[in-house]
């Protein structure tokens, strides 16, 4: 299980909070709720770039010089 060291807090509007309030009603748990939102989007839109350039060998070297 990940250990959760870092705070962030941000505002959210009425509404929000209203919906948030009922999950929690329901034993939803909120914090891994929106944890769990958070990770969807940022692999949904793709927000951290990944590095998918090809590493090059001494085999591709010599092969492109043929």
């Amino acid at each position: 299980m990940e250990i959760y060291t870092e705070i962030q807090t941000f505002k959210i509007s009425k509404v929000q909070k209203e919906t948030l309030q009922k999950l929690k009603s329901q034993k939803v748990n909120v914090s891994k709720f929106i944890r769990d939102a958070v990770k969807e989007k940022i692999e949904r839109e793709k927000l951290v770039k990944k590095d998918n350039r090809r590493k090059y060998t001494i085999d591709d070297l010599i092969n492109s010089m043929k």
